[in-house]
């Protein structure tokens, strides 16, 4: 039991930890992980004067040898040993951040980006302004504490000129967040238009 908690609870601050975000004016940082099947990929869009720059990632593996990493089993053992699992506690954001750091030197994955401009998709500039304007309440819509079992978690880092929110929402629909979904829907349709779906196949986004 003890194992699971643990394992359950690194799932989860690893969804709503952060990576390496550029910095930029205006921009908008994803990060989403399935539960079932361990998957995990990266948008990060930035706008850069009448244009965007959207970087996508994906995860393609991890490799076995991050279990014999001294480092990686200390900081487990670390986090088996606290007592108090809740998110909050800073010593276990500590530790997963610690844990999560070390993964990603262990972990392959498929990078590609594209570049589009105001004129090309007016209705995405008129989207990522919306997103831009909303509240954290707003975006998350009361889904943060929404329970999905075989879903796909996922944190949206909002930087607008200096101001930067967070929000978390699972499993995203067009009914419970429609201006994160649609967000997020268009701009992977944006890469599939443009260069095919080998890279991002539905089965690979989580259905998105």
């Amino acid at each position: 039991m003890r194992k699971s908690s643990i394992l359950f609870l690194l799932f989860t601050l690893l969804v709503f930890s952060s990576v390496g975000q550029e910095n930029s004016v205006c921009g908008i940082f994803i990060r989403a992980t399935t539960s079932v099947s361990g998957g995990e990929y990266f948008i990060n869009i930035l706008e850069r004067g009448h244009s965007f720059q959207i970087i996508y990632q994906f995860k393609d593996s991890t490799s076995k040898k991050v279990n014999e990493d001294a480092s990686v089993i200390s900081v487990r053992n670390s986090l088996a040993a606290v007592e108090d699992l809740r998110p909050d506690n800073d010593t276990v954001k500590k530790l997963v951040l610690t844990l999560d750091s070390l993964y990603q030197t262990y972990t392959s994955y498929s990078r590609d980006s594209l570049s589009i401009t105001y004129e090309e998709k007016p209705s995405y500039v008129v989207l990522f302004q919306k997103v831009l304007a909303s509240s954290v309440e707003e975006l998350e819509n009361n889904n943060r504490n929404r329970i999905v079992l075989d879903g796909t978690r996922m944190k949206f880092i909002i930087s607008n000129k200096g101001e930067t929110k967070t929000v978390y929402v699972n499993s995203p629909s067009i009914e419970t967040n429609p201006v994160l979904y649609s967000l997020l829907r268009e701009t992977l349709n944006l890469y599939r238009q443009r260069k095919g779906n080998i890279l991002l196949t539905e089965q690979r986004t989580s259905g998105y």
